[in-house]
């Protein structure tokens, strides 16, 4: 029987505080840090049917959400498409309007982390009816940071391709040979739209961080330069991941050198 004393016993390592759960009728429902686009919190209801079986699903609350923007994520070809894909690169089902996940109490939090980010990035469809902020400079002067760091174009490889413990491959964005070190960047989540790439992240970086015989030192580039990043989402990669901070690229630069 799962209970909220398992569940936290299980995200306590990987979340720490930042994922809330209390008892709701004959579901456990579990508040994460993550939110909708309109920054509505992110809920888990987790569900101990009679054969013992644990069911992980939204209740139908990311539908619910889109239809108060009259949006069907269904009703043409391109976003049933991009459904069917973000359902198969999380293992989600989908049934009676319900996102939901089969799990068992040891997978209980790459199995709850890999939910929201179904939910993050169907929820999304909201921001697609949005106009497109102009892409920033940020990334474009990260890639020509990271090119000076590694010093060697064969030192370097762009979208290298990692297994994490959970046998799921990533794409990271980049790679240092000599100092085995993954970097991703991220912009600052001033829209809700970049709480998808945390996620994202946070993700790939959990799953790392979890298969040690790999050896990865794993960081974050905050783009820190116009806005301060808020607490939660620093805190949450920071759990998985070393940091650092754009502003500060000039004290951290030679910090990398020396290890790469």
């Amino acid at each position: 029987m799962m209970t909220c004393d398992v569940i936290k016993r299980n995200i306590a390592t990987t979340f720490g505080d930042r994922f809330e759960c209390r008892p709701l009728s004959h579901y456990l429902v579990v508040n994460t840090p993550f939110t909708y686009p309109n920054l509505d919190g992110i809920q888990v209801f987790v569900e101990t049917l009679p054969n013992g079986e644990v069911i992980l699903s939204d209740k139908g609350e990311t539908l619910r959400y889109l239809a108060s923007y009259q949006i069907d994520p269904e009703e043409s070809e391109n976003k049933a498409n991009v459904l069917k894909s973000v359902m198969s690169s999380f293992d989600t089902k989908f049934t009676d309007g319900i996102f939901y996940k089969h799990s068992k109490e040891g997978n209980i939090s790459d199995d709850m982390l890999s939910l929201v980010n179904t939910i993050l990035r169907i929820s999304d469809f909201q921001l697609l009816q949005r106009a497109k902020k102009p892409k920033s400079d940020f990334f474009r002067q990260v890639e020509e940071l990271i090119k000076e760091i590694a010093h060697d174009k064969e030192n370097l490889e762009f979208k290298k391709q990692v297994e994490g413990n959970s046998g799921k491959r990533y794409n990271a964005t980049y790679f240092i040979k000599s100092a085995n070190a993954i970097i991703e960047p991220l912009p600052h989540p001033i829209q809700a739209v970049d709480w998808t790439k945390i996620a994202t992240v946070f993700q790939e970086f959990y799953d790392l961080k979890n298969k040690p015989e790999a050896g990865y030192t794993l960081y974050a580039v905050l783009d820190d330069e116009d806005n301060e990043w808020p607490d939660e989402p620093k805190v949450l990669l920071s759990d998985v991941a070393k940091i650092l901070l754009w502003s500060r690229r000039r004290q951290w630069k030679d910090k990398i050198l020396k290890v790469a």
